[in-house]
């Protein structure tokens, strides 16, 4: 029941400030504008990934969000402070969604690229056309290769040169080894070069650049897991403390030395989680 009355009065809150916001011609006025703008910008993301949708169904997700992340907030903490600081963090939960949406396609994309190359490759060799050959590509490849290359193909047919359609290509993906390609299919069709030869040259390459990054992987593998070891230990000691001794960190909000040590020690660990991180990654 108590839970019940909170959750109510939180929603009443809610609609009490909403009201007040609307009511004053200012804030609505600039509220309207970064709506606007922020539904915009996911919406632009979701077409990035093939996947249009409706500015209404945007402004539900951005509502359910904020109410569903001041809904959680409240059950995690029972606080009502937690659960407005939820509802405020829930309009960027849908930017960070298309952001990981987007980083998955990407990522299954350049999974798929040598083996789109040697189709490629294959189709040029029996005789087809570069056009024809991303008709086999559409036919054969699995998402998101083949809603790529099914993209490029109407681009064409709606009048872009083959060279714009790759260009738009390569923007959405933003994937070194596919701007190598995508360069090297421009320079050849201009200097005339074997597009084939280039095709089963860049699949060895792209496949031999892998096999070597997952030897780094391997060989850092210690140094990450010390990283994400030492990252864990604050989070977890802390409760533990806490369970045996509940005051133990009194000192550190309490006292204005300890509040100065508690934002240091928090600003030294984000800066060490960051260099961990740093030396830890090779570029290859």
């Amino acid at each position: 029941m108590g839970l019940i009355l909170w959750l109510g009065l939180l929603v009443i809150a809610v609609s009490i400030g909403l009201l007040v916001w609307y009511m004053s011609p200012h804030f609505s006025r600039k509220y309207s504008q970064i709506r606007d703008k922020q539904i915009e910008k996911t919406a632009s993301a979701f077409e990035e990934m093939l996947m249009p949708i409706k500015p209404k169904y945007l402004t539900m997700l951005y509502i359910g969000s904020i109410l569903g992340a001041g809904a959680v907030a409240y059950i995690l903490f029972e606080s009502i402070f937690f659960a407005l600081l939820g509802a405020m963090i829930g309009p960027i939960l849908p930017f960070f969604l298309v952001r990981i949406l987007g980083q998955m396609r990407r990522k299954k994309f350049a999974e798929q690229l040598v083996d789109t190359l040697n189709l490629l490759s294959s189709s040029l060799k029996a005789g087809l056309t570069l056009s024809q050959a991303f008709e086999v590509i559409v036919e054969e490849m699995p998402s998101p290769t083949k809603e790529e290359f099914m993209l490029i193909l109407q681009q064409i047919k709606m009048g872009l040169t083959l060279e714009e359609a790759l260009e738009a290509l390569r923007k959405r993906m933003k994937n070194e080894d596919l701007d190598l390609v995508v360069i090297s299919v421009l320079v050849a069709r201009e200097t005339g070069g074997n597009i084939t030869e280039i095709f089963n040259n860049l699949a060895l390459m792209i496949r031999e650049k892998k096999k070597l990054m997952r030897k780094v992987h391997v060989l850092t593998a210690q140094a990450r897991l010390q990283g994400m070891i030492i990252s864990a230990m604050p989070i977890l000691f802390v409760p533990f403390v806490l369970s045996q001794n509940p005051h133990h960190f009194d000192i550190f909000f309490k006292d204005e030395t300890g509040q100065m040590l508690l934002v240091a020690a928090v600003i030294l660990q984000i800066l060490g989680l960051f260099m961990m991180r740093r030396f830890s990654k090779i570029e290859v």
